[in-house]
């Protein structure tokens, strides 16, 4: 019975990773549909002179998430690492 621990905690940690990493996508899968969303706004309202604050304020939006989803990346990249056991080089 003491085996069986060390394989269930084990189970617990691989789990807790995999579910992070689950966590972690769908959280790059919202951004990249902001992204898009403010990629597709911007292309339409850009050559409209009189929405120029609009875009600019759009700009400043899509920034702000690639920010956070390369941010999202490093982090989905570190738990595939720890959860497959691989090198892990940023």
């Amino acid at each position: 019975m003491a085996d069986k621990k060390p394989v269930e905690n084990e189970d617990q940690r691989r789990r807790k990773l995999f579910n992070e990493l689950l966590e972690n996508i769908e959280k790059q899968v919202t951004i990249d549909l902001k992204l898009k969303e403010n990629m597709e706004y911007l292309f339409k309202y850009s050559t409209n002179s009189s929405r120029s604050k609009v875009v600019e304020d759009k700009v400043e939006d899509i920034r702000e998430l690639y920010i956070e989803a390369e941010s999202l990346q490093g982090e989905g990249r570190a738990i595939f690492h720890r959860l497959f056991g691989t090198e892990f080089e940023d």
